[in-house]
């Protein structure tokens, strides 16, 4: 087994890295011949870790498939001095991968008591606003305007590791540790990422949340309802989204959210509509105690879909019955609304900021 160590200077370069790369945390990336625990060889495990002044990066190297052990005996030695164990998609496959392959070799497992923060498995629930081609660890480092050495993915590695196992070779190992060294040195960078995940947790401050009267594309007066606010942590890079007319961008410690606001006429619809009498003329639905004093051929047993009654005002979207009463432009529509009646719902600091929540999951659905 050979191990190798190396160390960089290091310096927490913003709030994340105080909060999720602490002196009791530890990164970890594997590298193997296949996605078989049985079948493959684990032939590489690479770990970061920080002190005061340096990042240090420790990789175990089996040369052959009978240093397996040896390679994990060492790698749990070293992450028995730790709390937080941090990857890349490490809950996804690598730590399955080692805990049936201490099986395989009827060792221990060693995982329990650990605390793990998955950098892939954070990122990727928010798809759908950084809207990038794939998830993979190099497209993310791109994302974030970051250069690595090694040009390589871990699937093209596996033909160099099989032909070093037959003749081992000064450059073949190179390459092999190269790619997991910038893996692991890689994913110091990508606790950027974390931030968005802070800010749709609600990791945020609201500044202000007011009407905005505006002209739309056809040249018509309209209303949109501008938020904005601070976060905790900067967003590493620019992001703007928009969907169903809402309108999200993220920029450093900054946020802000245009959401339409409906003016017009929408239905309110009882759920109760066999207790109701629907008045044609009058298009709205009263109740039997009330319609009693309706002449017969002024009224219809209500249905479902016209058991309603109208309300005109300023409306603001919500996608599910957040705030009551709910308000459809028809029965069957998708798209809910509540009254905004100059604000009094959202005033109460509570409302808003679970608004926004809402409206926030909506962008990620």
């Amino acid at each position: 087994m050979i191990t190798k160590n190396d160390r960089v200077s290091y310096r927490p370069k913003n709030s994340l890295e105080e909060k999720y790369f602490t002196k009791d945390s530890i990164f970890f990336d594997i590298e193997t011949t296949g996605f078989s625990p049985v079948k493959n060889t684990l032939y590489l495990i690479g770990c970061g870790y920080r002190d005061e002044e340096n990042f240090h990066i420790v990789q175990f190297f089996a040369e052959n498939k009978e240093e397996q052990a040896d390679v994990l005996t060492a790698f749990f030695s070293l992450i028995s001095g730790f709390k937080t164990i941090l990857s890349f998609n490490g809950l996804g496959f690598d730590l399955p991968f080692l805990k049936a392959k201490c099986a395989s070799l009827q060792m221990e497992d060693p995982f329990s008591g650990f605390d793990y923060i998955d950098i892939f498995k954070s990122v990727s629930k928010y798809k759908k606003i950084l809207n990038l081609e794939n998830y993979k660890q190099k497209t993310l480092e791109k994302f974030l305007g970051i250069d690595r050495d090694d040009t390589y993915n871990g699937g093209e590695l596996i033909s160099v590791y099989q032909s070093y196992e037959k003749q081992p070779s000064t450059e073949a190992l190179h390459l092999l540790l190269l790619h997991n060294h910038d893996d692991v040195l890689g994913m110091l960078p990508l606790i950027q990422l974390m931030a968005y995940e802070e800010f749709f947790t609600g990791n945020y401050t609201v500044s202000n949340a007011t009407l905005h009267p505006f002209t739309d594309f056809e040249q018509q007066p309209a209303l949109e309802l501008l938020i904005s606010g601070t976060t905790t942590h900067p967003f590493p890079a620019k992001v703007s989204v928009r969907k169903d007319e809402l309108f999200l961008r993220l920029a450093e410690h900054q946020f802000s959210l245009s959401v339409p606001v409906f003016s017009g006429t929408l239905k309110y619809f009882y759920p109760d509509y066999k207790n109701y009498y629907y008045l044609p003329n009058e298009d709205l639905a009263i109740h039997k105690s009330v319609a009693t004093y309706v002449e017969k051929e002024f009224r219809t047993p209500a249905k479902a879909s016209t058991c309603y009654t109208k309300k005109e005002g300023h409306f603001l979207p919500q996608f599910e019955e957040l705030f009551s009463p709910s308000f459809l432009a028809e029965y069957r529509s998708k798209q809910r609304f509540f009254l905004y009646e100059d604000g009094k719902t959202l005033q109460d600091r509570k409302n808003l900021q679970c608004y926004i929540n809402h409206l926030l999951t909506h962008f990620c659905h």
